[in-house]
């Protein structure tokens, strides 16, 4: 939570793109200690990834919005969404399926899965493609979703009149 709003806040000064790039690229860095450090050092590289997949994922809602139609933006942003959480549908069983080119045995010599390379490299990939998504998309910033809105209602009353005009 605390990266959502910290970031989302931060990113109205900085720019919605930028912010996401940036949280990507810091939480890239972050993925070696969450993923391999097994001290207490892990709570913080845990902790701080966290921070910036929130924020970067905080972000993106506002950051579609900003790109749709106004007369879609619920749209486009509840199905943007909703094909995220399809995709991600699929996601244990691909973890599982390449844990298993990654076996290691365990201080007892019971053969288990690497899981935690797994879910580095899965992290890893999210984060390439997000960045490299936004990168090449655009920006609209500053945008006042008021005169949007506003317009809209223009054009439905403007819509209304001349309809009742035609009967």
């Amino acid at each position: 939570m605390c990266g959502g709003i910290i970031i989302a806040h931060l990113s109205n000064f900085a720019g919605r793109r930028l912010s996401i790039i940036i949280c990507c690229i810091a939480g890239g860095a972050l993925i070696y200690p969450w993923a391999f450090v097994s001290s207490s050092a892990i709570n913080a590289g845990a902790f701080f990834l966290q921070f910036f997949i929130q924020g970067a994922w905080g972000i993106v809602p506002v950051h579609l919005s900003e790109l749709a139609p106004p007369s879609f933006r619920s749209f486009v942003v509840g199905l943007a969404y909703q094909l995220g959480n399809l995709t991600s549908v699929a996601s244990s069983t691909i973890e599982s399926t390449l844990g298993e080119r990654f076996p290691m045995v365990s201080p007892s010599g019971k053969h288990i899965y690497d899981y935690a390379k797994v879910m580095a490299i899965f992290v890893g990939c999210v984060f390439v493609y997000v960045v490299f998504i936004t990168f090449i998309g655009p920006e609209r910033r500053n945008m006042s979703f008021e005169m949007a809105d506003k317009q809209i209602k223009i054009r439905i009353q403007t819509s209304m009149n001349s309809t009742r005009k035609l009967l």
